[in-house]
């Protein structure tokens, strides 16, 4: 039995992670009973055929030596869109005492900006469970690769709980060939150049990726060699390229007020990405191309939130294999000690494999000395660049007078950006425009009273030095819902109408007070 579970492993994707932990749970000789679980596990993979093999070889080994006392598990799916009973899981974990419970989260979460209470309402519940059976209950978490939300918050709710991580392997080189392979021996098939020309060995992929680019190719064997009656007929996927993306990300894009110069050169590059697929699915040997960027501007003009959208409308393009986005500053890049900073900013550069490396205020990395920590994490970031140019995608971000300093500190940097894009500051028009916006996300509007008073407001604070554009106006409603909701609890319940629930009025508007900068005397 120990030898099948070796040779399944060896042909699933977290083979090396889990054959070392396979190796530590047959150290131990077979006991006749259950003692409880010394570690739980995570398994991180966008494959759900690989979360399930690993999941089974992790199960039928702990059985094999006596840890758990039956191969019997039941699994939770949580999906954000779907929710889920909290009630139902208590009895769950009661019936599985001796046993396993597998909990996959299918969402993929990159920041906290739209995290809801039930989503923490429902890890928290979930980890008391999984703390008050993890002597009974050996519990199985399988998170997707990019879902670095769930995964921080499981650390935080589960303390004193140690979990072995097991991820899936990166396949590069010609374990690619061998992966291909196999899976064309499992459809009757055999491979050809046309699926070898969709790779490119020096890159690594995840098996989520491997598996959608032979599917991609299988469809169209099947038209071409084997039903070749369907050949004149064209794909939904080719169809679609011909047209912009439907997306909601490029929908959002679309929709967000002014940028209008930023969003030209957007476009423009991602017809050159979308060009670069188009040449690799064709078979045809491309030039590679810097696709790495600058974002200038002042704070507050969705430098951030296009990055964000860009990673995602990248990722439907297929550019991007995963489409998230790391976002640093220079207090993430540069170590306290020489020879950190290197390791640091290597490790960033891994974690944003397949998606964007975002460095904020990126001159800060430039400091007044040379040979210093910043110049060594300049000089990693460009040999980084150079290294993940199929795989990370690297956004500079600042403001525009810094940006050429920083430029100018590595000559290699320069010749590196593909695209520079200037985020200009909005007008008054714009601003106001992203007030009412802001407003109807949240489910309100805004009077035209209440309007005339955040037009003089933003009117009256656009000259400020640090004038936040965006970020100005979205300060100026979150406070307005403060009152607007502090003036309806104030209310007689019976008089309150829908209308006054949805409308924000003159008197929600707070007036922010103006500071001015006055220069310091010295002397009398």
């Amino acid at each position: 039995e120990r030898e099948e579970i070796y040779c399944s492993a060896n042909r699933c994707a977290t083979k090396k992670l889990l054959s070392e932990e396979l190796n530590r749970i047959f150290l131990d000789k077979t006991k006749k009973k259950a003692y409880g679980h010394p570690v739980q596990y995570m398994i991180e993979s966008n494959d759900r055929r690989t979360i399930n093999e690993t999941v089974i070889a992790i199960i039928q080994s702990l059985y094999a030596v006596g840890r758990i006392e039956n191969q019997r598990y039941c699994e939770v799916r949580f999906d954000r869109r779907w929710g889920f009973e909290m009630g139902k899981i208590l009895p769950l974990f009661n019936s599985c005492i001796g046993g396993t419970i597998v909990v996959s989260f299918d969402g993929k979460k990159q920041d906290d900006s739209d995290i809801s209470y039930s989503d923490y309402n429902f890890l928290d519940s979930l980890c008391k469970v999984m703390r008050r059976y993890s002597k009974e209950v050996l519990t199985i978490i399988c998170l997707p690769r990019e879902n670095k939300y769930f995964k921080k918050k499981i650390h935080e709710n589960m303390v004193n709980i140690t979990y072995v991580e097991i991820k899936e392997d990166e396949i590069c080189g010609d374990e690619i060939d061998a992966y291909f392979k196999d899976k064309a021996k499992e459809n009757n098939i055999r491979v050809d150049k046309k699926l070898s020309a969709c790779i490119d060995k020096e890159k690594g992929y995840d098996v989520s990726t491997l598996n959608e680019i032979f599917d991609e190719w299988y469809m169209k064997k099947l038209k071409t060699s084997i039903y070749s009656q369907y050949r004149e007929f064209s794909t939904v996927e080719k169809s679609i390229k011909k047209e912009q993306p439907v997306s909601s990300a490029y929908d959002k894009l679309e929709s967000m007020v002014g940028l209008d110069s930023a969003k030209k050169i957007i476009y423009r590059a991602l017809d050159n990405y979308k060009a670069q697929v188009i040449f690799r699915d064709k078979g045809i040997k491309k030039e590679t191309y810097c696709n790495h960027m600058i974002f200038t501007g002042n704070p507050g003009t969705a430098k951030t939130t296009v990055a964000r959208l860009f990673a995602r409308i990248l990722k439907d393009y297929k550019v991007l294999s995963i489409g998230h986005i790391i976002e640093v500053g220079r207090g993430d890049l540069v170590g306290k000690y020489v020879g950190w900073t290197a390791k640091i900013i290597k490790e960033k550069f891994k974690d944003a494999k397949g998606g964007i490396l975002f460095i904020d205020e990126a001159y800060s990395l430039v400091d007044d000395r040379n040979g210093s920590f910043g110049d060594e994490a300049i000089n990693t970031v460009v040999q980084e660049m150079e290294n993940h140019r199929e795989d990370v995608i690297v956004i500079f971000a600042g403001y525009p007078d810094k940006m050429e300093e920083f430029l100018n500190k590595n000559p290699g940097l320069r010749s590196r950006i593909a695209h520079h894009i200037h985020f200009e500051d909005y007008s008054l028009e714009e601003l106001s425009e992203i007030a009412r916006h802001i407003a109807k996300e949240k489910e309100l509007v805004i009077d035209d009273d209440a309007m005339n008073k955040v037009r003089d407001i933003i009117e009256n604070n656009m000259s400020q030095k640090d004038f936040g554009n965006g970020r100005f106006v979205r300060n100026l409603i979150e406070r307005a819902k403060v009152a607007h909701n502090s003036r309806l609890v104030h209310l007689d319940y019976d008089e309150v109408t829908v209308d006054d629930v949805k409308t924000i009025r003159a008197e929600d508007i707070e007036t922010p007070e103006v500071y001015t900068q006055t220069a310091r005397v010295i002397g009398f």
